[in-house]
């Protein structure tokens, strides 16, 4: 299990669900992981100014490079680590929060 999966399972099992099977905890893992990277994609895309943006979309729809993005964002200032770091944990606590919290925030 990578890195991420064991992350999403800790926030799984810290949320303490009743009654999960495997399948659908490996469906709901899959799910949560999927919602955190559009999490810290648009945190780190949140990071840039608008000219950035203007060239970032300008670039990837010019290139096909598969870490074009990656290397925009470093080339940009952005601090990586610290965004997706910080997005990480505003999805645990986001995740952990009661519906009645949520309303309260």
């Amino acid at each position: 299990m990578e890195q991420l999966d064991t992350y999403i399972l800790e926030i799984i099992e810290a949320k303490k669900l009743s009654g999960l099977t495997n399948e659908v905890k490996v469906s709901l893992i899959e799910d949560l992981k999927a919602q955190l990277f559009d999490q810290v994609d648009r945190a780190l895309l949140e990071e840039l100014t608008d000219e950035q943006l203007d060239a970032f979309n300008d670039r990837m729809e010019t290139t096909d490079a598969d870490d074009a993005p990656h290397q925009f964002l470093v080339e940009a200032g952005v601090d990586i680590e610290k965004v997706t770091a910080r997005t990480m944990l505003q999805f645990r606590e986001l995740y952990l929060q009661s519906s009645e919290e949520r309303q309260q925030g």
